[in-house]
């Protein structure tokens, strides 16, 4: 497997060198080296809004060319969520290769197509926000970093639990490297049972291949004297949504177009289509009316009106949509989206409390993403 050796060198002012292996300012930083149990403390650093972001910046296959005389992206054009990782590799230009302004165009990028430049392109795809304090970070502490920046949960692979597609996760020798002088990071993009498939820009094509040999026995690069890493941390980046400015109104999760609105009038709900949120205007699922909402704040919205479901009778595809009178809580905001839906109703006699979560899934082969909604508990 093809891996970068790096180059010590200090840059100021978010350089790029010496990214995914030589760490001269994690100490400062908080990487990986004395992390311990599953989530970290936060720091009081906040994620740029989305005010600085531009959409489509750093994704698409067309960026690599762009973003350096030379530039290419890897055999068989691997992307998550439209974000592809880029070559020539780090290792073939001595990872002091041309800047790459492009992305970030207030610094460059005198280290080439580092694992780190892939792993911060995701990250402002997913989260609208730039990652501050990049000077030096090596790809061990990426994750870390991130965590305490947009205050995501850092999860590592002592604690038996498996990250998830879409994840970025952070490669280190052990716990508790002293040299914090190799690493890398790269994105999740498949869980198996015994194998975590991952992509980013160290390796040829593009993919790397994480072993699980037990819960918390994990090795990537067995053999390997420089590259064998065995100690992993995870951040999901899509955990709080893309921020937003600050002042604007918080939205709902819809499933519909727009994804997110601020008192939508109709709300799908499931992942299949059986049930749909309007309003007492509503005369059926083609005309499900508008959804009253007489309280709606920063923190929360109550929302009154008609709960359109399938009885599935005979079956699903062929059932009919009845209505019921339902009670909709959103709240839990977070990055200007609200993360947490509740619909209390009563449905053939029997009372329900409906109470769901929203993630983000990325999308793949150059597909956008989607945020649907999950079922914590009925």
């Amino acid at each position: 497997m093809n891996r970068s050796s790096e180059v010590p060198t200090l840059i100021l002012h978010r350089s790029w060198a010496a990214r995914c292996a030589l760490a001269v300012a994690l100490a400062v930083l908080g990487g990986m080296g004395s992390l311990v149990g599953l989530t970290l403390g936060s720091a009081a650093a906040s994620p740029v809004v989305a005010a600085a972001y531009v959409p489509g910046l750093g994704t698409g296959p067309g960026y690599c060319a762009g973003a350096r005389k030379g530039g290419m992206t890897l055999s068989g054009s691997p992307s998550i969520d439209d974000v592809y990782p880029c070559r020539p590799l780090p290792i073939s230009n001595g990872d002091v290769g041309p800047p790459i302004p492009t992305f970030w165009p207030e610094g460059g990028d005198s280290g080439g197509f580092q694992c780190t430049e892939y792993a911060q392109r995701y990250l402002y795809t997913v989260t609208h926000g730039d990652l501050a304090n990049f000077d030096n970070l090596s790809g061990e502490g990426f994750a870390g970093t991130a965590a305490k920046q947009f205050h995501f949960t850092l999860t590592a692979s002592t604690s038996g639990l498996l990250p998830a597609v879409g994840d970025i996760i952070s490669e280190a020798h052990s716990q508790r490297d002293p040299t914090f002088n190799v690493g890398d990071v790269a994105v999740v993009t498949a869980v198996g049972a015994r194998r975590i498939t991952i992509l980013g820009e160290n390796d040829v094509n593009g993919y790397a291949y994480i072993t699980m040999n037990g819960k918390t026995n994990w090795v990537i690069n067995p053999g390997s004297r420089s590259y064998q890493y065995t100690y992993f941390e995870w951040i999901n980046p899509a955990e709080h949504g893309p921020a937003i400015p600050p002042g604007s109104s918080v939205a709902v999760l819809t499933q519909l177009k727009p994804a997110f609105q601020v008192r939508p009038s109709v709300i799908s709900y499931t992942g299949d289509g059986s049930g749909l949120i309007g309003g007492v205007d509503g005369t059926d699922i083609e005309h499900p009316g508008h959804l009253h909402w007489p309280t709606y704040t920063q923190q929360q919205g109550v929302g009154l009106g008609l709960l359109w479901l399938d009885d599935c009778t005979p079956n699903c595809a062929a059932g009919t949509f009845r209505s019921t009178p339902v009670t909709v809580h959103v709240f839990a905001p977070s990055a200007g989206r609200f993360q947490r839906l509740t619909l209390t109703y009563t449905y053939r006699g029997r009372h329900y409390t409906d109470r769901r979560g929203i993630r983000y899934s990325p999308g793949t082969g150059g597909s956008p993403g989607t945020w649907q909604y999950y079922i914590i508990g009925l």
